[in-house]
């Protein structure tokens, strides 16, 4: 990742979780009518995490059955390891829900996601995606909506370049996450959403000898669109135990072909952690960052919580 869009977006974070601040809750007799309850670390957000899209924040681990369509890099169908770890604190929700009002709260997310090849003794390490997010969100009886501010990089294994030599090019972004949702009944939600990257790496090619012209380009795509649908009873019922189900649909500006994830399983609710137990298809280009113009194809056993 270049240093200084990392530090970018850790300033950006530092000058946005004070907004709280801003916003104090007025303990006389009109308080009531501010609709501000400033609730500090209110232990969950008010929009659920996505259960299917793959830079859902969330500690993870997954083993996969993958064949990758890409020159110089493993041939055929082998087996892979997929490990996430993240941590995603609300830092204030500064109002509940109530009849005539959404509830509204800001957050900070962090995670790191990386996949494993594993038919190696030295199980090498393909590509490490990094993300770090403010979210802000807002749910109103079936609606959800959530705006983040992120930053998000990608980087090959040195294992995985040593064995496999290709072209490595920076691939960091910085901008915003949109989501808006739709919960109509029966346990379910529907989604739409995507990025608007504003912030986009570049890299270049030639300049290699004096007077030699060099060609520079951005190697991240200014936008994603995405939609999905997932079924939960634990999460919008009353279950403790039940199965659950979940896709997402992708497409960048990079590729007109969609990446299609799809998950069935069952999910587990003991208080206020949520585990999940699924099998899982995908199918379209890659969800690691520097793979991601490149089609794939897994299916795999993934385990996955929230607390």
């Amino acid at each position: 990742m270049k240093r200084t869009a990392c530090v970018r977006a850790w300033i950006v974070a530092a000058l946005l979780l004070p907004l709280p601040l801003l916003a104090q809750e007025d303990t006389g007799s009109d308080s009531v009518d501010t609709g501000l309850d400033n609730i500090w670390f209110p232990g969950e957000f008010a929009v659920a995490p996505l259960l299917a899209f793959p830079l859902e924040i969330r500690p993870s681990a997954a083993l996969l059955w993958v064949e990758r369509d890409i020159d110089d890099s493993i041939d055929g169908w082998n087996l892979e390891a997929r490990v996430g770890i993240g941590f995603r604190l609300p830092v204030v929700r500064f109002q509940d829900e109530g009849p005539s009002r959404p509830a509204i709260d800001l957050g900070f997310d962090v995670g790191v996601w990386s996949r494993f090849f594993m038919e190696t003794l030295e199980k090498e390490q393909i590509d490490t995606d990094w993300k770090i997010a403010v979210p802000l969100g807002l749910r109103y009886r079936i609606w959800d909506f959530r705006v983040t501010l992120q930053h998000v990089s990608s980087h090959f294994g040195d294992d995985y370049l040593d064995d496999n030599p290709q072209e490595v090019f920076q691939s960091s972004r910085e901008g915003f996450e949109l989501l808006l949702g739709v919960r109509p009944g029966f346990d379910a939600r529907f989604y739409v959403g995507g990025d608007l990257n504003l912030g986009r790496s570049e890299d270049f090619i030639g300049g290699e000898e004096p007077g030699d012209p060099v060609f520079v380009f951005t190697t991240v795509e200014k936008w994603a669109f995405r939609f999905g649908a997932e079924w939960d009873q634990t999460r919008w019922g009353s279950k403790r135990i039940a199965p659950f189900a979940a896709a997402n649909f992708e497409i960048n500006e990079f590729t007109d072909r969609i990446a299609t994830l799809l998950k069935a399983g069952a999910s587990f609710r003991v208080k206020s952690i949520r585990l999940y137990l699924d099998l899982e298809y995908h199918s379209g280009p890659s969800s690691m960052g520097q793979f991601r113009t490149v089609d794939e194809t897994w299916v795999g056993l993934n385990f996955m919580g929230e607390l």
